[in-house]
């Protein structure tokens, strides 16, 4: 593989200039070739499962490194179609054998949509750059960055934490969804999609979303200062310990991987273990 470094292309006006610090190697020759034929079958194709499963095919006789993910994405990011390239990426994701993946790229498009698409549980995101779409991981993700698009999350998703821009989450999401940002930069827009959903920024802005539907509670969003929200000293003591252990994530990602570690081999579901204990704890009226 050369080791010809690539650069980043200047940024648009509004974006924010990607973190310097990392370099990618240009990718073989083979795997660019291939890379960019399966980008031009994109509209003959569609997006769907099988343009995944034609990626994976690739992926699997030519066993890319994590590193040739974001090589490729640099060397074609002039390709009309590399907007349409996070299924590609996704199979790569999913085949190294790398538990930890940090993205740090902004291509200066609206794109790659479908990143992390059918990312496995036991693999972690960070988003330090800018995304178009993030589709169906079970895998947590921590932004950082931006998610210009939709978050499309599962039943199967573990665990979404925001600290940077995204627009809004779709699908439903089996854990829960905590935006750390204020309400203006909100994750949820179209409705409720998760068990516990967090909107933590501004004191005056913070609210808690319930999705407890199945189980004859309501599903509403509420103030965490509402009269019907007992425990609120205690919750929010409990959002700014997690805020704590994650934040710096931003200049670390190992930071924001250890804390992750800390909370288990399931970090979604234990976030929402100790939230709901106090939510729904003696004394908690909702």
């Amino acid at each position: 593989m050369r080791l010809e470094q690539m650069a980043y292309k200047m940024q648009p006006a509004g974006h924010e200039e990607p973190p310097a610090r990392r370099n990618y190697g240009e990718p073989c020759g083979e795997l660019r070739e291939k890379f960019e034929k399966w980008l031009g079958r994109t509209k003959e194709r569609g997006r769907g499962q099988d343009a995944y499963n034609d990626a994976l095919e690739i992926v699997k006789e030519l066993k890319p490194t994590l590193d040739d993910a974001h090589g490729l994405l640099l060397s074609s990011q002039d390709h009309r179609n590399i907007k349409y390239s996070g299924q590609f990426i996704s199979a790569i994701y999913n085949t190294v054998p790398d538990k930890n993946i940090v993205y740090d790229l902004d291509l200066g498009n609206e794109g790659p949509f479908d990143l992390c698409y059918n990312l496995p549980k036991d693999k972690r995101f960070v988003n330090l750059g800018s995304i178009g779409r993030i589709t169906n991981p079970e895998g947590p993700i921590i932004n950082y960055g931006t998610i210009l698009g939709s978050l499309t999350l599962s039943g199967k998703s573990d665990l979404f934490l925001n600290f940077g821009r995204a627009l809004y989450v779709d699908g439903f999401s089996g854990a829960p969804v905590i935006s750390f940002r204020t309400y203006g930069d909100r994750v949820n827009r179209y409705g409720q999609v998760s068990p516990i959903e967090i909107h933590y920024g501004t004191p005056e802005k913070t609210t808690l979303g319930l999705n407890k539907e199945v189980d004859g509670r309501p599903k509403y969003i509420m103030p965490l200062r509402s009269s019907l929200f007992t425990g609120s000293k205690k919750f929010r003591k409990y959002l700014d310990d997690l805020k704590q252990k994650f934040e710096k994530g931003k200049e670390n990602p190992q930071i924001a991987f250890s804390a992750l570690d800390e909370l288990g081999e399931e970090p979604g579901k234990k976030v929402q273990q100790d939230l709901e204990a106090i939510i729904y704890g003696r004394g908690n009226r909702v």
